[in-house]
């Protein structure tokens, strides 16, 4: 999940009101040098490269590297993650660096982030590690969505899919599992049995 700082940067930017994003981009890197704060810091370029990634693509992409270089010593395992997944998306760092983010996701089990990692690792050209264990991965994030309650609707908003896609998947993993309907899925994933 973003920070909401982020949140209200990326929106501001997408709304078009880059002007306030800037003022408050601006506040954040104040902060940040108030404080002296690391995460602060981090925090303020991640942000910038997002509300800079349209008019000023260069400094967001030294942003991004920047930030790289202070989050790898803070020895956050999910923090580094995401951060070398925006700076490999951006163009920042060397796209191969997904595979650490990827591993790193892996150390702190956050399913659904390894799961984006994987389609940027697609999207790069790159080879996806362990085919047999995200496969499960991908059957038991979409279980667990299904355990959520989620709609086939809302489980594409969550993957950044279509909805065909969710039900091809969910098809081939009732098929998998033996399963044969959304309580069952659930039910196994409630009781570990998944």
């Amino acid at each position: 999940m973003s920070s909401p700082r982020r949140s209200v940067f990326s929106a501001l930017s997408k709304s078009g009101r880059t002007a306030e994003a800037v003022t408050c981009l601006e506040r954040s890197g104040q902060i940040a040098t108030w404080t002296g704060s690391g995460r602060a810091r981090l925090r303020y370029l991640l942000a910038s490269a997002r509300v800079l990634r349209q008019d000023a693509p260069d400094t967001a992409r030294g942003n991004l590297r920047e930030a790289v270089d202070l989050a790898r010593p803070r020895n956050l395992p999910f923090e580094t993650a995401t951060t070398l997944l925006a700076a490999a998306t951006a163009g920042a760092v060397p796209a191969t660096l997904l595979h650490e983010a990827y591993d790193l996701f892996g150390q702190t089990g956050a399913t659904l982030w390894r799961f984006h990692t994987r389609t940027a690792l697609r999207e790069a050209r790159l080879t996806i590690p362990g085919r047999r264990q995200a496969t499960a991965e991908n059957d038991h994030l979409l279980a667990t969505l299904i355990a959520e309650q989620l709609t086939n609707r809302q489980i594409a908003t969550v993957l950044h899919t279509k909805e065909d896609a969710v039900a091809n998947r969910l098809t081939r993993l009732f098929a998998r599992t033996g399963k044969r309907s959304r309580t069952e899925l659930a039910a196994s994933v409630l009781t570990g049995s998944l």
